[in-house]
């Protein structure tokens, strides 16, 4: 028997039901093509939203340095000047494992100065990105050091430049 004389055979609904099942694979064959083609098409914004995440990461370190500062007020630990302290950061933080001392993520008191930064190389930022990043420096308020001291004082000649490791976001200056 034939492919013809079986399709003859079949009753009209089953002939229907074999056409609207090729049809919903095909109609599922081309939704999974258009979402490829969706997300194929965000892949050149990635590196802006990464490199806003890491303005924002920045921005919400300040807000929990600030209010580590206000709850301690009183009484501010001994923090070694120019270590890492980002576990007293970690209780006013929403995802405080994002933090950790192993992380990229930096907060030092330096002197008079509360500074919250991000190591780019360990982070393995490239080019492009340090580039987009000193784009908006002097907008963002961004500062830089090549070490991981950070700047001395919050001067424009310490904003971050491209070839800057370090980011930097002034917390606080004692007056």
């Amino acid at each position: 028997m034939t492919d013809y004389q079986y399709e003859q055979k079949r009753s009209p609904e089953e002939r229907e039901n074999n056409l609207s099942n090729i049809l919903c694979f095909l109609m599922s064959v081309f939704a999974i093509f258009l979402i490829f083609i969706f997300f194929v098409s965000l892949q050149p914004s990635v590196p802006y939203v990464v490199q806003g995440n890491i303005i924002i990461d920045l921005l919400s370190m300040k807000a929990a340095a600030l209010m580590f500062h206000t709850d301690s007020r009183d009484f501010i630990p001994e923090i070694p000047e120019g270590s890492n302290a980002c576990e007293y950061l970690m209780r006013y933080m929403d995802n405080p494992d994002k933090f950790n001392n192993k992380s990229p993520y930096i907060f030092i008191i330096n002197g008079d100065h509360w500074w919250v930064g991000f190591d780019l190389d360990q982070a393995g930022k490239d080019k492009d990105f340090r580039a987009r990043l000193a784009s908006k420096a002097e907008s963002l308020g961004l500062f830089g050091s090549s070490q991981l001291n950070p700047p001395l004082s919050a001067d424009q000649a310490y904003q971050y430049k491209e070839s800057d490791a370090y980011v930097w976001l002034l917390v606080r200056k004692d007056d």
